[in-house]
């Protein structure tokens, strides 16, 4: 059972060009929103600014910062925004395999590979660099990674049917 109340005293703040709103995402004092096909950052007055275009438009992104760096994932592609200069590039890196998951720990940004029950990282302290060998995988249930979560330096990786946790040891 579900209801929707009105919030009487709420009025609009902005409307992005584009939609659907596929993501949002605060970081450096800076609000970015996906919207359609597009990346955009919401000023305080409510003023919209196109930062950058996504190749897909439909379907919720992943977002995830690392105080220099805003990466975004929607399934096939990867994006790093860059706070200083505000460059917005293609991961396009030869170790990039996709993800519907991004999430931030120590330095790294972590993907999940579709369809597999593989996870993998970006170069410590940089987003836009992804080795092909660094990656693992969820092994204690063989079955396919849907989505992971980092929280108090513990990486939880959830699988269709099972939940596996782990750790940055600071063993390669």
């Amino acid at each position: 059972v579900m209801a929707l109340y009105g919030a009487p005293g709420y009025s609009l703040f902005t409307v992005l060009p584009k939609s659907p709103v596929r993501g949002l995402w605060f970081a450096n004092s800076r609000l970015f929103a996906v919207g359609g096909d597009s990346l955009y950052q919401v000023l305080e007055n409510g003023v919209v600014s196109e930062l950058g275009r996504l190749y897909t438009n439909s379907d919720p992104v992943s977002m995830a910062d690392n105080g220099s760096q805003l990466c975004i994932v929607d399934g096939p592609y990867g994006y790093i925004f860059t706070f200083n200069t505000n460059e917005f590039k293609l991961l396009d890196d030869g170790g990039w395999r996709g993800s519907s998951r991004v999430s931030y720990q120590d330095g790294y940004f972590i993907f999940n590979e579709p369809d597999t029950g593989v996870f993998y990282i970006s170069s410590l302290g940089d987003g836009s660099k992804v080795d092909s060998l660094d990656f693992a995988s969820a092994e204690g249930n063989p079955d396919n990674l849907v989505g992971h979560l980092s929280d108090h330096r513990e990486l939880w990786m959830f699988g269709e049917s099972s939940v596996e946790v782990f750790f940055n040891s600071g063993n390669p």
